[in-house]
């Protein structure tokens, strides 16, 4: 970045995350509760794909898993009751040092999915003692940990993403990702520069679902150029381009 540091400032970002969701390559973890892999992709043809979720703590958990279909809209993610998904065992406990195993699949005799991927979420929640005591020193809140599945259509699916940049009225820059394909994106490593080597990476990923867009706003020092350039990942490689702002 040619000697400077976050020339661009990052305003206001539209990510929404489930509390308690602690995003990592293969482990989620938070107070001593522990879950592995992170996410789970359903392909046609296996019934179901297992968790592994750990009890790192000094103390029992009881812990039960909710089940929601998973969309986004403007930008948020909307969560609501489906059937299309089970989870075995539902609910367990988990003694000090203690691991259970949890199968995460399609009802019995479910068609696959097809022509785009299913998208759902599953939330493992703490439920508190029966006997509702309390720490004698601070607080304890119930621990929320949220993974993505994806239901694989027959065939495949891929991701297509089409990025445009905004100028608005009040000087700032909305950089769009919209997502036409058929599959999921997972958008990290975003980064914005323009011609005089001024940039800034956008921190944290990002998933757009199929048929959905994602949206980031800078303030970028005045006057803006006429074209920057995007650098992103996803799962289908490394992504470069240049956009021409338009004017909203």
């Amino acid at each position: 970045m040619h000697g400077r540091s976050a020339v661009w400032r990052l305003g206001a970002a539209l990510v929404l995350l489930a509390p308690g969701f602690v995003p990592a390559p293969a482990l989620a973890q938070a107070d001593g509760l522990a879950i592995s892999p992170v996410r789970v992709d359903l392909v046609p043809g296996r019934k179901s794909e297992v968790v592994t979720l750990s009890n790192a703590g000094s103390a029992r958990k009881t812990v039960q898993a909710e089940v929601v279909a998973w969309r986004q809209q403007d930008g948020a993610d909307v969560y609501e009751p489906t059937s299309e998904l089970l989870v075995s065992p539902p609910l367990f406990f988990l003694e000090p040092g203690a691991r259970q195993v949890v199968r995460i699949g399609r009802p019995t005799g479910a068609p696959p999915a097809v022509g785009a991927e299913r998208s759902y979420r599953v939330f493992f929640q703490e439920i508190p003692d029966a006997d509702g005591a309390r720490p004698a020193i601070g607080l304890r809140f119930a621990l929320r940990i949220g993974i993505p599945v994806f239901a694989l259509p027959v065939g495949g699916a891929a991701e297509r993403l089409e990025w445009t940049a905004h100028r608005q009225a009040d000087g700032a820059l909305r950089l769009v990702a919209a997502n036409t394909g058929a599959a999921h994106a997972k958008i990290s490593d975003l980064a914005l520069s323009d011609p005089r080597g001024e940039a800034l990476p956008a921190e944290g990923f990002r998933y757009v679902l199929p048929g959905s867009r994602q949206e980031w706003l800078f303030r970028p020092p005045q006057p803006l150029p006429a074209t920057i350039r995007v650098s992103a990942r996803t799962e289908a490689g490394a992504t470069e381009l240049e956009l021409v702002p338009r004017v909203d």
